[in-house]
């Protein structure tokens, strides 16, 4: 993808030059909410951004996957990266494609899910949200405003923006956990109004307002980042020879599913068909039951989630506290996953 290359340029500038950020630096920007940056991004979503997106529509893995989000094999890691789906939409301009956040929704969008929810036909909902659409206009000039619907549980990188976030390991400290680092993504790059540049701030500020400001959680997620390093350090290693991406999806990504697959065994026939179809829809190659048994079979040597807690952080009223113990629990899991992958990868060689 052009804007994963362009990106890969970009840090390759910054790690030589050295332009990052501290959180005393100067970061003159307080965004307005025009909703230009939810065009034609590519948003990668890490565990805990899923954490929040199964918040906020208290939905399972399995859902979120299916409706927002695509998986594939990382370009260079070749681990599992869960891109969030764009909704392509019509463009009359030749060869330019025009894509939009699927949680970017006019500002009066929970008027519209209201009044769909008390609507008994499309027809009735159609008409009401004509007036409904026109009433709204008519207060703006004609202009209808697009908020993100998620705000709260909406990804990390999307909070940030335009603050970027890289990765830095201390060469002098050998396993030491790579630092997040904050550089200002360029201008020239950027489609927000002028006005947004206008305050004086600093970087601290603006993680602050957008509440990124959270000790525990950036400790957690260095844990995090170093882990997925790992597992894309093993797969390099046994290229060619590395048979777990799917087994590596469930954990990383549909963790939800674990729990159905380990009731596999003792479900009926139609259950299984379910469970196969699930799989199918979120892991393109997976094909048929012994694959399934297969993945039983190596889940059954690795730390259990913790079934609680992942359910007490699917609901909507679930704290910030409740999906930081979820997430501290999956990296314990992930750590004996990782332990597991490579005892068994050595033995092969």
């Amino acid at each position: 993808m052009k804007q994963e290359l362009d990106r890969d340029k970009m840090m390759k500038e910054l790690i030589d030059k050295n332009k990052f950020l501290t959180k005393k630096s100067n970061f003159n920007f307080k965004c307005n909410a025009c909703g230009r940056c939810c065009f034609n991004q590519d948003i990668i979503l890490n565990t805990y951004d899923l954490l929040r997106l199964r918040r906020e529509f208290e939905e399972p893995t399995m859902l979120i996957l299916n409706k927002y989000c695509e998986v594939y094999p990382g370009p260079q890691s070749k681990l599992p990266v869960c891109l969030l789906k764009f909704n392509n939409i019509p463009n009359e301009i030749p060869n330019e494609n025009i894509s939009i956040c699927p949680f970017l929704k006019p500002e009066f969008y929970k008027e519209l899910e209201d009044l769909l929810a008390i609507c008994d036909s499309k027809e009735e909902f159609d008409e009401k949200s004509k007036i409904m659409i026109e009433r709204n206009t008519l207060k703006t000039k004609g202009v209808i405003k697009s908020i993100c619907s998620i705000h709260k549980n909406s990804p990390e990188v999307c909070k940030l923006y335009p603050l970027g976030r890289a990765l830095v390991f201390d060469k002098k400290k050998k396993g030491a956990l790579p630092k997040t680092k904050y550089f200002e993504i360029p201008k020239d790059k950027l489609l927000c109004d002028k006005e947004c540049f206008q305050c004086k701030a600093t970087v601290k500020n603006y993680l602050k307002n957008n509440s990124l400001i959270d000790p525990e959680k950036e400790k957690l997620g260095e844990r995090y980042n170093k882990l997925i390093m790992e597992f894309a350090q093993l797969i390099i290693n046994y290229k060619g020879k590395f048979e777990d991406y799917t087994l590596l999806s469930l954990y990383l990504q549909n963790f939800d599913l674990l729990f159905i697959l380990r009731a596999f065994r003792k479900t009926d026939i139609e259950t299984k068909k379910n469970v196969i179809n699930q799989l199918k829809l979120a892991h393109n190659e997976i094909d048929g039951e012994k694959i399934i048994l297969d993945i039983l079979a190596s889940t059954k040597k690795i730390k259990s989630i913790n079934q609680s807690l992942a359910f007490k952080s699917l609901m909507k009223q679930a704290s910030e506290k409740d999906l930081k113990k979820l997430f501290k629990n999956l990296l314990d899991v992930y750590d004996d996953l990782l332990l597991n992958l490579k005892e068994k990868y050595a033995k092969k060689t």
